[in-house]
């Protein structure tokens, strides 16, 4: 958020800016397009590999995917890309976490996963509705069902 924050900034002040200094404008485009690359970079990330910060530092939970469709969007890096590439799933999540009542969120992830199905997620401690799988918990689960 403070990526997007900062290219709104900045995109703006390259406006304000056009009228005081060229070196400031620069600047200015600078900053905007630096933020805004490493923004998409983070989501690009995000939906490819689930939050590594959230995995690390959220609080566990469950979610039942009530609901979930394939986009058209494909994520392409390193050996998958073109026709390989992963695409992008839109899903509707129910979530329960201890100390709350359950609540629906929306999730964006290269992942496939059966709707009706309980997965392992991890939630942000400040903003309830960021969420994503915790693949390990979920890995090991799958690995424990198929013994």
């Amino acid at each position: 958020m403070i990526c997007w924050a900062l290219f709104l900034v900045a995109l703006i002040g390259v406006g304000v800016a056009a009228q005081i200094s060229r070196e400031i404008v620069i600047a200015a485009a600078a900053i905007s397009a630096l933020s805004f690359v490493y923004a998409m970079y983070l989501c690009l990330w995000g939906m490819r590999k689930g939050d590594p910060r959230l995995l690390r530092r959220g609080t566990s939970g469950t979610a039942e995917v009530v609901s979930a469709r394939e986009t058209t969007w494909a994520v392409a890096s390193g050996e998958y890309y073109g026709i390989g590439a992963p695409t992008v799933w839109k899903y509707g999540l129910e979530v329960r976490v201890a100390g709350r009542g359950p609540y629906r969120t929306t999730l964006y992830i290269c992942a496939r996963l059966r709707e009706h199905t309980t997965v392992p997620v991890r939630v942000s401690r400040w903003n309830h509705k960021r969420v994503t799988v915790d693949a390990p918990a979920l890995a090991a689960a799958e690995g424990r069902a198929s013994r």
